[in-house]
């Protein structure tokens, strides 16, 4: 799978404090990503971890798209 997104997925603070960084992203798409990725999942898993964890929620406009590659 691959994951697009555009810069306002990663102005999101977690916790309040930290914005992650790319390296930060790949780990949470592991961590987050159901027994049976699907792109939708994958994607609805993401957001979900970010609006719990992203204090002040998103402080930009947020784009992203998972497409599953055959």
């Amino acid at each position: 799978m691959l994951l697009f997104y555009t810069d306002g997925l990663l102005d999101v603070k977690i916790d309040g404090t930290t914005r992650p960084s790319a390296r930060d992203l790949i780990d949470i798409c592991r961590t987050v990503t159901p027994p049976r990725p699907d792109p939708d999942g994958v994607l609805t898993s993401l957001l979900e971890y970010f609006r719990q964890t992203g204090k002040g929620g998103f402080g930009d406009d947020v784009t992203a798209l998972i497409v599953k590659v055959a």
